[in-house]
C-alpha cells in the first residue's frame, strides 16, 4: 500500500485535524452549558463539583486529543517510511549511474589508448612503405643484387633487404586490424550491442 502524498494534501489533512481538535474543545463544553442551563442547573460554589466538571471534560476530550495524535504518529512513520524508500531508491539508482559512468570512461580512455596505438602502426607503415618504394626504384635501376646501405647503416644487397621489409609490412597490418577489431568491440559495448564472441 502506498502512503506517498503530495504536500498540498498533508497540509490539507493536518488543517482539518487541527478543526476537529479545536471544534472539540469548544463543542464539548458548549455542548454541556446549554445542558447546564436547560435543565435549569445551578452554578456551584463546592471545588469537588468543578473537580468532577473538569474530569468530565477531561475524560471526553482526551481520548479524542490522544486518538489524533496517534493518527498523526503513526501517518508521520508512515511518511517517513516512504521518504526513506524513495531515497533508498534514488541513491540505488544514483549508484548505478555511477558505476556505468565509470565503465563509459573506462571505455572510452581504453579506445584513445587504442587509438595512438593505431595512429603509432599506421605512421610506421607508411614509413616502411616509402622506404620499400625508394629500394624498388633503385632495383628498377640496378636490379637486386645493388647494395644499399640501409636504415641500420647496414652494407646489404636489395634482394636481402625487401622480403624482411614486406614481412614487417604485413605483421604491421595485422596488428592494425587487431587493434581496429578491439575498437569496434568496445564501442559495440558501449552502444549496447556486443557482438558474439567479442572479448570483454
Amino acid at each position: 500500500m502506498e502512503y506517498a502524498m503530495s504536500l498540498d494534501d498533508l497540509e490539507l489533512q493536518i488543517e482539518r485535524t487541527s478543526r476537529l481538535v479545536v471544534a472539540a474543545i469548544f463543542v464539548v463544553p458548549f455542548s454541556y452549558l446549554i445542558w447546564f442551563v436547560c435543565a435549569g442547573q445551578v452554578v456551584s460554589d463546592n471545588t469537588s463539583d468543578w473537580g468532577t466538571f473538569g474530569d468530565f471534560v477531561g475524560g471526553v476530550l482526551n481520548p479524542l486529543i490522544a486518538f489524533f495524535a496517534f493518527y498523526w504518529l503513526t501517518k508521520s512513520i508512515r511518511i517517513q517510511k516512504e521518504e526513506l524508500s524513495e531515497t533508498k531508491t534514488a541513491l540505488q539508482e544514483a549508484s548505478v549511474s555511477q558505476k556505468d559512468q565509470a565503465e563509459l570512461t573506462f571505455r572510452t580512455l581504453k579506445v584513445q589508448a587504442l587509438n595512438s596505438q593505431l595512429e603509432y602502426i599506421n605512421t610506421r607503415i607508411l614509413t616502411e612503405r616509402a622506404y620499400i618504394n625508394q629500394l624498388l626504384q633503385q632495383a628498377q635501376k640496378h636490379g637486386l643484387k645493388y647494395t644499399v646501405i640501409t636504415k641500420d647503416a647496414e652494407n646489404k644487397k636489395l634482394e636481402d633487404i625487401l622480403p624482411p621489409l614486406n614481412q614487417e609490412i604485413l605483421d604491421l597490418s595485422n596488428q592494425q586490424k587487431d587493434l581496429l577489431q578491439q575498437v569496434q568491440n568496445i564501442t559495440s559495448q558501449v552502444s549496447g550491442t556486443p557482438k558474439s564472441g567479442a572479448p570483454s
